[in-house]
């Protein structure tokens, strides 16, 4: 047997012990210095970076409302959402037999609007308000009859941005032929008439904007109201109006570029640190429900790195609970959203 250790002096076991401790405490200090450096890094250099990237972001879009000496102001009370809704249901359920009955012809107009469909749109654009959508969690107070069928789809905002809007296509044919009514109406000699409808069908495309479901309901409403605005600058012209078609092509300039801002905004959701901005402080909640799907989208189709897919999951975190209960629910339905969902998005787009 060896001789009992002395005490007060450490056994080479125990000698080897503490340096094991004091290398284990010195990786560990190292490795705090290095994650903690790394996130430093990744949060003062390279989102403000990638940021910077993104350039200039818009967190409150002003839509340009329309002038009064070319528009009429609205003056009835209501809901125009109404009267839209029937003449688009009346004018949907009259038109789907005929067409499902046209042929491929490469020039075909639109069915023609009914004089009670056109007299609701007209009555739709003097009313002060407009909006088809209900709380989210409440019973809908309108619906959309999707035909054939008469299928009823009640009119809510969407926490999935990328799911069917059946009321899209028939919306934008019943404009058209409007416009088409209206059209008529001119070449005749009815000049009042016509100026009205056109009138009608920029304020109709103005109307949609102003409480939108999703981001398809703005792109619809600029249509509609683009396409408006065209034909009525047109007809100005035909009416040697010079004060009011400029006036007219100043606030079809003002669109235009309100459309450039929506798509350049809509670009920089591919930028994740423009995304959480715009999810985070946003002022309109369309834009925060996109913000949320397309940094969910991210995680699969750029594949990031562990900080930048941390920071995605907690800022989809904070907007679950956002206080609009529309993000909420779209925070957390993007959430859920898998890589399977983004391989299957091409057939779930209308």
């Amino acid at each position: 047997m060896s001789d009992p250790i002395p005490p007060g002096d450490p056994s080479r076991y125990a000698q080897r012990h503490v340096r094991r401790v004091r290398l284990a405490a010195c990786c560990v200090a190292l490795c705090a210095i290095i994650a903690g450096a790394r996130i430093g890094w990744f949060v003062w250099v390279y989102q403000p970076r990638i940021l910077r990237e993104a350039g200039p972001i818009s967190l409150n879009l002003i839509s340009p409302s329309p002038p009064a000496g070319l528009i009429p102001v609205p003056d009835l009370s209501g809901n125009a959402a109404d009267d839209y809704l029937w003449a688009l249901n009346h004018y949907n359920a009259r038109c789907a037999p005929m067409l499902a009955r046209r042929t491929l012809n490469p020039i075909l107009r639109e069915p023609a609007v009914s004089p009670e469909e056109l007299h609701a749109v007209l009555v739709g654009a003097r009313r002060r308000s407009c909006s088809f959508y209900t709380s989210p969690d409440g019973p809908a107070q309108r619906i959309f009859f999707v035909q054939p069928g008469s299928k009823p789809y009640p009119m809510r905002k969407a926490d999935d941005p990328f799911a069917m809007r059946p009321y899209i296509a028939p919306m934008r044919t019943m404009a058209q032929a409007c416009l088409n009514r209206g059209k008529e109406l001119e070449q005749a000699g009815h000049f009042d008439q016509a100026r009205r409808i056109y009138q009608a069908v920029a304020r109709l495309g103005w109307n949609l904007r102003q409480d939108p479901g999703c981001l398809m309901d703005i792109e619809l409403s600029l249509e509609i109201e683009r396409k408006g605005l065209h034909y009525l600058e047109v007809f100005l012209a035909r009416t040697h109006s010079t004060k009011g078609r400029e006036l007219c092509r100043r606030y079809a300039r003002a669109v235009e570029e309100f459309l450039q801002r929506v798509h350049d905004k809509y670009v920089q959701l591919d930028n994740p640190e423009a995304a959480k901005l715009i999810l985070s402080r946003d002022v309109s909640p369309i834009w925060r429900m996109e913000a949320a799907v397309a940094l969910s989208g991210y995680r699969y189709t750029a594949a990031p790195a562990i900080l930048e897919r941390v920071s995605i999951r907690l800022a989809l975190m904070r907007a679950e609970h956002d206080a609009n209960p529309y993000v909420r629910r779209a925070a957390r339905h993007a959430a859920l959203m898998g890589p399977a969902d983004w391989r299957n998005l091409g057939s779930q787009r209308q």
